[in-house]
């Protein structure tokens, strides 16, 4: 997903908008999916990203598959 890599995307809380820097694929606890509806047992995505415009410097995108990712993030 270094494709995302130069878009602006907009953090899933909405308090973010950013350039990403950085992408790194992570794995995240079925808690946090089922928070976004992914069940337990489904397919998903997650990364971390790194947006020049938040003060942690990185946030969380998941989705069930990139083609989510970008309709959910990429403003």
């Amino acid at each position: 997903m270094k494709e995302l890599i130069g878009y602006t995307i907009q953090s899933h809380d909405n308090k973010y908008v950013g350039e990403v820097k950085q992408v790194e694929p992570i794995r995240v606890g079925k808690e946090f999916r089922k928070q976004f509806g992914i069940e337990a047992n489904e397919p998903y995505v997650a990364y971390a990203v790194a947006i020049d415009e938040s003060p942690k410097g990185w946030t969380t995108l998941i989705a069930r598959d990139g083609m989510e990712i970008h309709k959910r993030y990429v403003v």
